[in-house]
């Protein structure tokens, strides 16, 4: 998000605006998630979009362990 990579874990948010450009390139647990879309703009669509139409085929996203950086739960 925001042309930088970002991690996520368990009970992360990760709250998308339409239109924002975004992607999941690996995985290091199981991933879960759900989305909701509401709110859009006039003359907006529902669905995923991509820059690219070519993007819309999809890419693997590997699972690997998780790395030594991966931030650690506090509290």
């Amino acid at each position: 998000m925001d042309g930088a990579e970002r991690y996520a874990q368990a009970g992360d948010v990760v709250l998308i605006q339409a239109g924002d450009p975004h992607d999941v390139v690996e995985v290091y647990e199981t991933l879960r998630g759900f989305f909701v879309q509401t709110g859009h703009p006039a003359g907006g669509r529902a669905g995923h979009l991509h820059r690219d139409p070519a993007d819309a085929g999809g890419h693997p996203v590997p699972a690997r362990p998780v790395p030594a950086d991966f931030p650690s739960r506090v509290g």
